[in-house]
């Protein structure tokens, strides 16, 4: 009960800080904050951090991290003076604001009498996997049942529904975390069509943290280490294991399906390292480009390459270019054993 007490506080929090972002022009807001507060009028579940994404220059492409880096901190401090403002702070109940410049982070805390045993806090979080363009960002209204439960009302830049969906869809297959599972959960119950979104989607998957091979030779039996905790926090009762595993396997066969050979031969090049021989549109895109030539890098590790195999072994029946591609594969794999 206390858990969820402060979790609403927090998402309270979360919300009177967002007519301060309406100013902040190369950030568009995304993640479950987005999904669950100003995407639907049914009230999911409470949210204690935003995510958003770097919204690229007019005109430009592509971006080098450095710079992105430094143009989010520029932001990100503006924004901490603004809400160090005597009278904001003190409308606001603000504590103390901690800039984590190389996470590209604002960690804000506030005083709050009535909850002893615990900090109340929101996240303000810009990521690095993905880039967007002034033409992927919309306005969104807070949701009628987010409106009633905290009282208020506000808008929010936020991006468009393709980077929205792909990112949840992307961030559940790299992360298998309970939120994440519950709000893809959500959405395929509310019969969102993620194949609208394909290409969004595998330039997600092709800039994430982890390379597509693991990604996608995962088991999705597997449960996550802390989901008992992460069930308690997540304070629904419309959700178990047994549909997490579900939700798991349904977003990897939805992925398989909507792959055509184009997509899997793209797919492959990242995985081998070689996406900068591709004519994929969106190779030069930071994350993109930093994930090919890592995996590029650890081409050398067995226990990479056989994933890869099997990877590419499943993707072959997509078409004779990848079954082509995989053979070539497997015949370089054979030369560096016998040498």
């Amino acid at each position: 009960m206390l858990k969820k007490t402060i979790e609403k506080k927090q998402s309270a929090l979360l919300l009177k800080i967002v007519p301060f972002l309406r100013r902040i022009r190369c950030f568009g807001f995304s993640g479950g904050t987005i999904l669950n507060f100003f995407c639907t009028d049914t009230f999911k579940r409470y949210s204690v951090d935003l995510d958003s994404v770097f919204i690229l220059p007019e005109g430009m492409e592509s971006i080098s991290r450095e710079m992105m880096t430094s143009l989010t901190n520029k932001e990100l401090s503006k924004l901490k003076i603004e809400l160090e403002y005597p009278s904001n702070k003190k409308r606001l109940n603000i504590r103390n604001i901690n800039h984590v410049k190389n996470r590209r982070t604002l960690n804000i805390i506030v005083n709050d009498s009535t909850v002893e045993t615990s900090v109340i806090k929101v996240k303000l979080e810009v990521h690095s996997t993905y880039t967007c363009t002034e033409q992927d960002i919309v306005i969104r209204r807070l949701g009628k049942a987010a409106r009633e439960e905290f009282d208020t009302d506000c808008t929010i830049r936020s991006v468009s529904d393709s980077i929205l969906y792909s990112g949840k869809f992307v961030a559940f297959l790299v992360r298998n975390s309970v939120k994440d599972g519950f709000d893809m959960y959500k959405l395929f119950n509310e019969k969102i069509d993620f194949a609208n979104y394909k290409e969004s989607i595998i330039y997600t998957l092709l800039g994430t943290s982890k390379s597509v091979v693991y990604i996608l030779n995962f088991n999705e039996n597997k449960i996550p280490k802390e989901y008992n905790l992460e069930y308690d926090n997540l304070g629904s009762t419309d959700y178990s294991k047994e549909k997490h595993i579900k939700t798991m396997k349904e977003t990897k066969n939805v992925l398989l399906k909507m792959l055509n050979e184009q997509d899997c031969c793209y797919i492959m090049a990242s995985a081998l390292g070689k996406l900068d021989q591709t004519d994929y549109k969106f190779k030069n895109r930071i994350s993109v480009r930093e994930r090919t030539n890592t995996n590029k890098k650890i081409m050398k590790n067995k226990s990479y390459r056989l994933k890869t195999l099997e990877l590419l072994n499943v993707l072959t029946k997509k078409g004779k270019r990848v079954r082509e591609l995989y053979l070539q594969y497997r015949t370089i794999e054979y030369t560096e054993k016998e040498n």
